[in-house]
Order: structure tokens, then C-alpha cells, then sequence
């Protein structure tokens, strides 16, 4: 008799029959269906689909948002990996995929503020916020800001403020409106409302929650651009503190530190940010540009080679991501692939002809 054979397409073994029927009749509560599958990952990815497929059979489509803690582990499968709260099951496999939602762990030795008891932790810690679907509009705004064109910053822009909308009291999305605006008047526009703007929403974020990181780092930024470099410092530091894994606290922090001459600090602080997330291009390329300035020719060689290599991995997931293509090119260029970099900006320009980096 055959042990085992795949149940798709109705077909089934003697075995497995029999072991079903025993399983059924072992059930806690009554149930008519079993499903055997391979892992735990294909079980709970199956799972996944079943709830999507009958809220579309119910004729509710929309009812898809899965809530997960990070920490957890449910499986290595896309849909699995995404409800995974563990960090280096997303990165470089852009996940977590859409609809898929992480709430904080009940863990007070492992991430209980310093000095804090569990009452306390309970009080300091809070979901990342009280709407889900604002969260859902700050996810996405977040995937377009990191995009890096003006028409994404548009489209980043649309997000945040619906998720404000939604929830006036979301620090999180008045923190995301303060990166937008503040990387518009860096790349496209010096007006000073967009100064101005980047300022209020990043202190608007910060009033609605002190201990929120990215609020935080948000501040940091709008601050560097007016000067207050003392200040903006401290944000950062206060960022840092708050979130240790926030790529944005170390990489906006970098770059005030370049911008002050700072160099050997702002080295550090990009090798920071990288360790957050190891698949980072844009720090590594910048990097180099700064061993260049310190007569650190090898350094900067090798940074340039590491940094195209994780944009060719970034181009390969997203083919369309001109801010990897354009650095890319900048990285090639300095090493003499003349013919490579003018490919690259060329492609940039077809999908970005606006880009005022490209001009």
C-alpha cells in the first residue's frame, strides 16, 4: 500500500484515509475536513488561504489583514516568513508582504526599557497604533517615501495624511509627512514652507509621543536642515536610545554628521545603519565618497563594489528603482565602468525624466 501521495486534484491513499477518519474522530470540537500537509510553513501558509478565500467567498474581499508579533515564528514560506516577526526573515526578501500586521511581543525581559517594571513596560510600550487601517496607509507610504522620487514622495504624501485622517493622534504618520517634506526641500525645492512643514509635523510627532523613535529621528532631521545641529543631535540620540534598530535615527544622524565634517563619525554612524539592514546600498556608496575625501582609496574601492553589488540584488527584486540605478551609476563611474554607469543612467532617466538628481 502507498503511504503517502499529494491530496490535489482529489486523490488520496488508504493510509491517509484512515489516519484522516482517526484524526476527526479525535477532534475537540466537530469537523468534517483534514488537510495534510508537508511543514508547519505549508500548514500555516494554507491556512493564510483559506481565510482569504472564504472572506472573498462571503463577499468581503477587504476583510484581509492578518495581526502577528514580531518575535513570533509561524514559517519560512513568503506568506509564513511575513507573519514571522523575527527581522532577518524580511530583510532582503521585501517582506513583509502586504496585509500582513505585527503587534509588540509580551516580553518584558527582552524588551522592557531600562529600569522599568512590567506595569511600567505596559505603559510604555503601545501598539503601532490605535487604527489599523491608518497603519496600513502608513506601511505603504513608508514602502513609496523609501522609493525616493518626488512622484513617490506625492504618493507618500496621499498616505500619510489619509492615515492622519484616520487617526489625528498617529505620531507615526505626522513623522512620515516630516521625511517627506523634509526630503523635498533637500532634493527638490528649497521653499521654506516645506521647512516649515517638515518642522511642525515632526514636533506634532513628537508631542503625540515622546518615546516614539521615529518621531524622534524625524525631529532630528527637520532640525539639522534649520542648523540646529546641537539639537537635532540629541533627537537623534534620543531616537537611538528609544529603537536601536531604527535605520532612519542612524542614517539621518550620518548624514548631519557629513554635512558638519565630521567624517570618522559619520562613517560609523552609516556602518550603523547598515547593520540594520545588511542589504543597504545607499549608506555603502555614500561611505565611500567620505574614504575618498579621508585618502582612503582601498576603503572607498571596496564600498563602491559592495554597494553596487546590493543594488544589482535591490534592481533584481525591484527593476525599477532609478534611486538604485542612479547611485549604482555614481559608484561605477568613480571606478572607471563608464560604459555600465551611462547604461544605468539611462535607464533612470526613462523611468524618472523629473528626477532633479538625475539633471
Amino acid at each position: 500500500r502507498m503511504p503517502f501521495y499529494h491530496a490535489f486534484a482529489h486523490k488520496s491513499t488508504e493510509p491517509g484515509i484512515r489516519l484522516a477518519a482517526r484524526l476527526l474522530a479525535m477532534a475537540p470540537v466537530p469537523m468534517s475536513k483534514v488537510f495534510f500537509a508537508n511543514s508547519g510553513s505549508e500548514a500555516n501558509d494554507t491556512a493564510i488561504k483559506l481565510v482569504w478565500y472564504y472572506h472573498n467567498a462571503i463577499g468581503k474581499p477587504e476583510k484581509k489583514k492578518i495581526i502577528s508579533r514580531r518575535k513570533a515564528y509561524h514559517g519560512v514560506t513568503v506568506a509564513t516568513a511575513s507573519l514571522t516577526g523575527l527581522p532577518f526573515n524580511h530583510r532582503a526578501f521585501d517582506l513583509p508582504i502586504a496585509r500582513i500586521l505585527h503587534t509588540d511581543a509580551p516580553h518584558h525581559w527582552r524588551f522592557a526599557e531600562t529600569g522599568a517594571s512590567e506595569a511600567d513596560q505596559a505603559a510604555i510600550r503601545k501598539p503601532p497604533a490605535r487604527n489599523l487601517e491608518a497603519y496600513d496607509c502608513y506601511l505603504r507610504g513608508r514602502k513609496y517615501y523609501f522609493q525616493y522620487g518626488p512622484q513617490d514622495m506625492d504618493c507618500a504624501i496621499s498616505l500619510f495624511s489619509r492615515a492622519v485622517e484616520l487617526d489625528p493622534e498617529y505620531p507615526l504618520a505626522f513623522a512620515g509627512l516630516a521625511d517627506c517634506w523634509s526630503y523635498l526641500y533637500l532634493y527638490s525645492s528649497r521653499e521654506e514652507a516645506l521647512r516649515d512643514q517638515a518642522e511642525w509635523a515632526s514636533r506634532k510627532a513628537v508631542e503625540l509621543d515622546p518615546q516614539c523613535a521615529q518621531a524622534q529621528a524625524s525631529l532630528g532631521l527637520a532640525l539639522s536642515l534649520r542648523g540646529q545641529s546641537d539639537e537635532a543631535e540629541a533627537a537623534f540620540r534620543r531616537a537611538i536610545h528609544l529603537d536601536r534598530n531604527l535605520y532612519e535615527a542612524y542614517y539621518f544622524y550620518a548624514r548631519q554628521s557629513f554635512a558638519l565634517g565630521e567624517a570618522e563619525k559619520a562613517l560609523r554612524l552609516y556602518q550603523e545603519a547598515i547593520q540594520t539592514r545588511p542589504m543597504e546600498f545607499q549608506a555603502r556608496l555614500l561611505m565611500a565618497q567620505i574614504h575618498e575625501d579621508l585618502g582612503q582609496p582601498e576603503a572607498a574601492k571596496a564600498c563602491r563594489q559592495k554597494g553596487i553589488e546590493m543594488a544589482d540584488h535591490q534592481l533584481a527584486a525591484h527593476p525599477d528603482d532609478a534611486r538604485a540605478m542612479y547611485m549604482a551609476a555614481n559608484g561605477m563611474a568613480a571606478l572607471g565602468m563608464a560604459r555600465q554607469a551611462r547604461e544605468l543612467v539611462g535607464r533612470a532617466l526613462a523611468l524618472r525624466p523629473e528626477e532633479p538628481l538625475l539633471r
